[in-house]
């Protein structure tokens, strides 16, 4: 796909008929996993924009057969090896139709799958309008995109490489952070960018000399696979987003409202765990909820009675925030649990919430904090960089890939939060088992 009418631009198709392609990247697991994030429920309909050969929207189709599905590619190629798979299929659509002008009515659809699409972009504003404006209030979109995990400079060379096999339009890599701020101002409420690697063996040597000279193999691992061919890693990124705003408003920025920290009480367990949950929605974790989620349901054991922390972020009566720290030795503890609901990510909550988790656990003797944040959360990692926590190592929690780090507190730093705390009129909150309300955790505005 790409922002041109069919007349000004031809691109070429190089991966429809792909056997290596489809082995590669619509391998049985990747249609499952993007099945459960979907969520389709009887009566629902999907939009796939971007189809290609149809695998996921017929897989959709197939799936919940009580759901329409609408498949739009701009390749006649692509639409016509769909229409010929789903053949049969009463309940699947597929025509030709450009990322930034569907054939669909405002609002007519509940969920919408875009992968694999971004990079053929020059201008993803106007793809991320167009999926809001079909999209229902409150609708689903899915985004899976190569990305730039690494550079500026390391992206264009990859755009310059990728011109050499196909020169019929330029690949664009946006960086995670760049994709997500442009969902938000077209009024979806996002997940947090979630980043892996993948192999692309699909390099020619003329392609892999080019990477050598400009002094990117290292970082893209570039490596010979046979005689003529070569692979690097590249990186997908993958974000939820919500529809969250009406169609005939223009976005706007959300007012930051007052978060109210209360210490963990059991009454709430649920919300937590769902909270928790929406977090981790997309990973494989590689163990039962039950072993993840064994801490969560004995936070008074696990967290409390240890002689750490574990804090409740409200805005009016819904839980938003969540997070804790767990006392490892008299002066180390691990901070554990760091959630934000995902439409109030990246409006000062989490930095709110993690300078008062350091502010208490510097009250009580503990001078270290360690944690360990998944390794394909880039603005996660980036957030705790920027907070002054350095990086020590890496290691898996499950199936996970995890990033460690570790922080030595400051006297000062901890007593700037709590003047931050005192500026924005904080309320005492009751602890548990204090009746007064004095010396419970104060609310963070």
């Amino acid at each position: 796909m790409n922002n041109s009418s069919s007349s000004e631009v031809a691109l070429r198709d190089g991966w429809t008929h792909d056997l290596d392609y489809r082995r590669c990247y619509q391998t049985e697991d990747d249609l499952q996993t993007i099945l459960r994030l979907l969520a389709l429920t009887p009566g629902c309909s999907l939009v796939d924009v971007g189809c290609g050969n149809g695998a996921f929207a017929i897989a959709a189709a197939n799936n919940c057969p009580d759901c329409q599905v609408w498949a739009f590619d701009a390749l006649d190629s692509a639409i016509a090896e769909c229409q010929a798979k789903a053949a049969g299929l009463e309940n699947l659509r597929a025509a030709k139709g450009w990322a930034h002008a569907l054939p669909l009515a405002t609002a007519s659809v509940d969920r919408a799958l875009f992968r694999s699409v971004l990079h053929h972009l020059a201008q993803p504003e106007a793809a991320y309008a167009e999926l809001g404006r079909v999209l229902k209030p409150g609708g689903r979109l899915v985004l899976q995109a190569p990305c730039n995990n690494w550079g500026a400079a390391l992206g264009r060379v990859l755009s310059e490489m990728m011109l050499l096999a196909d020169n019929s339009h330029r690949r664009f890599y946006y960086r995670p952070v760049e994709i997500a701020d442009g969902l938000q101002r077209a009024g979806f409420s996002c997940s947090e960018p979630e980043c892996w690697p993948y192999e692309f063996p699909f390099i020619e040597d003329h392609e892999a000399a080019f990477l050598q000279q400009h002094g990117a193999e290292k970082e893209l691992r570039l490596r010979p696979l046979q005689p003529g061919k070569w692979g690097i890693e590249g990186c997908w990124v993958r974000i939820i987003a919500g529809n969250a705003i009406q169609r005939d408003c223009r976005p706007r920025e959300r007012p930051v409202v007052g978060m109210r920290l209360i210490r963990y009480q059991p009454e709430f367990q649920e919300p937590m765990l769902a909270l928790h949950r929406s977090a981790i929605e997309g990973f494989v974790l590689g163990m039962t909820h039950e072993q993840d989620e064994a801490d969560l349901v004995a936070v008074e054991d696990v967290y409390l009675r240890g002689h750490g922390e574990f804090l409740l972020g409200f805005i009016g009566e819904r839980l938003v925030a969540m997070g804790g720290f767990k006392r490892l030795s008299g002066g180390l503890a691990e901070l554990r649990r760091m959630r934000i609901a995902r439409e109030l990510q990246g409006q000062g909550y989490g930095t709110l919430l993690l300078r008062e988790l350091e502010r208490r656990a510097f009250q009580s003797g503990i001078r270290t904090l360690c944690l360990d944040t998944a390794r394909r959360r880039p603005l996660t990692l980036e957030f705790y960089r920027k907070h002054g926590y350095q990086q020590t190592g890496r290691s898996f929690y499950g199936a996970v890939e995890t990033v460690q780090f570790k922080k030595a507190l400051e006297e000062q730093i901890c007593l700037d939060a709590a003047n931050q705390s005192a500026a924005a009129n904080c309320v005492p909150a009751k602890r548990i088992g204090d009746s007064s309300g004095s010396g419970g955790p104060p609310s963070v505005g």
